[in-house]
């Protein structure tokens, strides 16, 4: 499981990573949610990258569905700029929490 072996991604001062974090097979990294419009929220989401050891695996094992997005996002951006962001949001996906072990959950920084 990637989010349970993968270590937090943290900067050094001049923007390079830890050694620990480049040598790791998954990488955890915390962005800031954003609205439509682009603006931060103030709340943030996972994003895991794997390196090229677990690609394989990835494709074989982990991925269940690939689907394009790219009529619906095409649909919302010209809802947006029609002024109808309400009926855009109803285009998106709906999100759920993602339970996590108590002990996991310290080790990538949510507890």
């Amino acid at each position: 499981m990637a989010v349970a072996d993968g270590i937090p991604q943290q900067g050094t001062a001049d923007g390079e990573t830890s050694p620990e974090s480049s040598e790791s097979e998954q990488h955890i990294q915390w962005d800031t949610e954003r609205s439509l419009r682009g603006a931060g929220l103030n709340h943030f989401s996972i994003q895991v990258g794997i390196s090229r050891h677990l690609i394989r695996e990835y494709v074989d094992k982990w991925t269940v569905k690939i689907e394009d997005m790219t009529p619906t996002v095409t649909k919302i951006r010209e809802l947006i700029k029609s002024g109808k962001e309400k009926n855009a949001k109803q285009l998106l996906r709906s999100e759920r929490v993602y339970p996590v072990d108590p002990q996991i959950g310290k080790r990538i920084m949510i507890a």
